[in-house]
């Protein structure tokens, strides 16, 4: 039986933009809503809270007490962080019936050493950070164990069907759908092929932008007379037209 993660909060009257002085303060701001209970502004201690978060995060269920009241059984949801600071700035606190099924996007945590990987260089690859299932919140966990050690060769894949879900939890994913997969590293003198290939790409297409069309420079030759004739020509004629204008005054 896991150990119980609690949260005592406060009925929350500031809103809008005077929030920031809570968070200033070490308040976290949170709302509540869902089963039994009307949606309702909370404050949190934020140092409380991001330990609560470490253990349970959004998929293990927390009692939240609020204003000394009877625990709540919820689960974290949408949980914001400030971009700059990367600290949690607010948190949404979903009631659930423990009697009716929810879903949770549960992490997935890789775990063991695999055999494949003794001897030779091989990259191992987790294509998905998470499972959804559906479940009893009762029944929900903080992760779900992705064993390697019954990886033994280059090409093999754990599925979704291969993972040993808890009891009570059934995975929203195809049973096909690879979770990780093991391929051979790639060697030094592959990756110097790859960098050669895509310099030698690059240098095709900027010969190809600077190389001229067969006959251009002729044109171009033939091209520059013909201007300066005509810009004499134009001077020539400007000169007349101020001349005659010169006679009329």
């Amino acid at each position: 039986m896991s150990q119980t993660i609690t949260l005592s909060a406060t009925t929350r009257t500031i809103t809008g933009k005077p929030v920031k002085l809570l968070r200033a303060k070490g308040v976290l701001p949170a709302v509540m809503y869902g089963f039994g209970t009307d949606p309702r502004n909370l404050e949190i201690d934020a140092r409380v809270f991001e330990k609560a978060f470490e253990s349970a995060g959004e998929s293990t269920l927390v009692d939240v007490s609020v204003d000394g009241g009877a625990p709540i059984k919820a689960l974290i949801q949408d949980v914001q962080q400030n971009v700059m600071t990367n600290r949690i700035s607010h948190v949404d606190l979903r009631a659930v019936n423990m009697k009716e099924k929810t879903t949770a996007d549960i992490p997935l945590t890789l775990v063991g050493e695999a055999p494949v990987a003794k001897g030779q260089a091989v990259v191992i690859t987790k294509v998905h950070e998470s499972l959804e299932v559906e479940g009893l919140p009762g029944d929900l966990v903080s992760e779900i164990i992705v064993d390697l050690t019954g990886l033994t060769e280059i090409g093999q894949t754990i599925r979704v069907r291969d993972l040993k879900l808890p009891a009570g939890l059934v995975a929203q994913a195809n049973a096909d759908d690879v979770v990780v997969t093991v391929a051979a590293a790639l060697t030094e003198d592959q990756i110097k092929a790859m960098e050669t290939a895509q310099v030698g790409d690059v240098s095709q297409i900027e010969m190809v932008e600077g190389k001229k069309k067969e006959g251009e420079e002729g044109a171009e030759e033939a091209a520059a007379p013909a201007a300066e004739a005509k810009d004499a020509k134009d001077t020539k004629d400007t000169k007349k037209e101020g001349k005659k204008d010169g006679k009329k005054e």
